[in-house]
């Protein structure tokens, strides 16, 4: 199976995702797909999917905890 790993590093603010197969290191997400690097303030929620039809797609959207919204549709 799959798994992906968030790791934040504490002296910096952004987050970077390593997406790994077993056991294997596939890629490194630090941007979504526009160039603007994952970020969140703290008490909020980052919203994250990453599609892997054809070229890695990513697109993230921040939210308040606990707030229950559609954010994509499958």
């Amino acid at each position: 199976g799959s798994e992906m790993c968030i790791r934040d590093s504490p002296t910096e603010a952004d987050i970077k995702i390593d997406i790994y197969h077993r056991d294997v290191l596939k890629t490194t997400v630090i941007a979504d797909s526009n160039g603007n690097s994952l970020r969140v303030a703290e008490g909020r929620l980052l919203n994250v999917l990453v599609d892997f039809r054809g070229v890695v797609s990513v697109d993230v959207k921040v939210t308040d905890w606990g707030k229950q919204e559609i954010w994509k549709e499958f």
